[in-house]
């Protein structure tokens, strides 16, 4: 859900550990956002 993702996203701008992403499709998505790779 959208609520999820703003606090993942937000977890990632705010150089937090990332909590529970068992609900998401492919969570290498966010390792990728985080070190800024494609």
């Amino acid at each position: 859900s959208g609520k999820i993702m703003r606090r993942l996203l937000r977890d990632i701008a705010e150089g937090r550990e990332l909590g529970d992403t068992s609900t998401l499709v492919d969570p290498a998505v966010f390792e990728a956002i985080r070190t800024g790779g494609n």
